[in-house]
């Protein structure tokens, strides 16, 4: 393994708090130069089931270390803060919220 030269990493869903944070960890150890993340997490305006704002926030801290990203436009929202208010609200209840 000694020979072995890693430059890049590609991370899709995690699905863990915990795993996210060790991903950043190694990734931020490993330096390496490039990394793309897709921060799978939701889709058609909903987080998918089990995933609160605790995931949101570590799948955040992935993205910070990445130099691509490839989410979709419900994971954009969420990323950039566009989805107010609970996670997991229906599309319908955000067309009357003025979104």
């Amino acid at each position: 393994m000694a020979d072995l030269n890693i430059e890049s990493a590609v991370i899709g869903y995690v699905g863990k708090i915990q795993t996210c944070r060790q991903l950043a960890d190694q990734l931020t150890r490993l330096k390496l130069k490039r990394i793309l993340v897709d921060p799978v997490m939701g889709d058609r305006g909903e987080m998918y089931a089990g995933f609160g704002e605790d995931y949101l926030e570590a799948i955040k801290q992935l993205v910070k270390l990445a130099t691509v990203i490839t989410p979709n436009m419900t994971e954009l929202a969420f990323k950039r803060n566009q989805i107010d208010g609970t996670i997991n609200r229906r599309p319908a209840d955000r067309r009357n919220s003025g979104l």
